[in-house]
């Protein structure tokens, strides 16, 4: 949990600010009902299996259905495992980035995370992955999603980084009746309370920070997502930690 310190004790103590916004596609068709982030979908269900009830009209269900999973992260994998479980008839997992190697790169030596190709048990059960494929356009009846329109795609590497470029001529159609976007999270927005300190703003437009976790106002302290944008729990736990001990220090 990403979150802001300020010191004396009296000023109020710390803040959580969270990072609750999913990354949207923006695309055509991505307002139709069973386009929904991978979030709300994956709550309902745990709603659902700690004994909460839910309004049957309301219930999402990927049961007899085709179901696509953009985006190849842990909640992706989560989305797979899930629509797996519910009964899908048929499920796919886009990732618009290229498939990583399956070994240790040369770039990654240990201690450092590799950065490989993993396979997740929800994997195992039963999903068709593609990498560098681009979601378009989601079309459907009505309000309901129908088709997905798709391209593959490369990534060219060029002086100011990486861009990525639609490969022509691999365009291609397929049905769908429930679209999960897993595409990550927003940074925390520059909410009134960020306001109200009147910090300054980096160059990613995340709050800057010293060494020692400390904002541009002296005494006001960041940690977690709030630096990083959306990451793994593990990462916020190592900053969430870091910050404190430069407080007491």
């Amino acid at each position: 949990m990403p979150f802001l310190h300020q010191t004396p004790p009296d000023s109020g103590g710390t803040w959580t600010i969270g990072s609750e916004t999913p990354r949207d596609l923006l695309i055509p068709g991505g307002h139709l009902d069973n386009a929904l982030f991978a979030t709300d979908y994956l709550k309902q269900e745990n709603k659902i299996a700690a004994g909460e009830k839910i309004n049957p009209e309301q219930v999402i269900s990927a049961k007899e259905k085709i179901a696509v999973v953009i985006g190849g992260g842990d909640t992706g994998s989560d989305c797979v495992g899930m629509a797996r479980r519910q009964g899908a008839r048929e499920i796919y997992q886009f990732e618009i980035f290229p498939k990583s190697p399956g070994d240790r790169p040369s770039d990654t030596p240990w201690p450092s995370w590799p950065n490989i190709s993993r396979t997740s048990t929800s994997h195992e059960e039963g999903c068709i992955r593609r990498w560098c494929i681009q979601t378009n356009e989601i079309s459907g009846v009505g309000t309901r999603v129908g088709e997905l329109r798709c391209s593959e795609v490369e990534w060219i590497k060029g002086p100011n980084g990486w861009k990525i470029q639609e490969t022509p001529g691999t365009e291609f159609t397929m049905k769908a009746d429930i679209v999960l976007l897993a595409i990550g999270f927003l940074r925390v927005p520059n909410n009134d309370m960020v306001s109200q300190f009147d910090l300054e703003i980096g160059e990613r437009s995340h709050e800057k920070q010293d060494s020692s976790c400390m904002t541009s106002r002296p005494g006001v302290f960041i940690a977690g997502d709030a630096i990083m944008e959306a990451s793994l729990v593990a990462c916020v736990i190592r900053s969430g930690r870091k910050a404190p001990a430069q407080i007491d220090y």
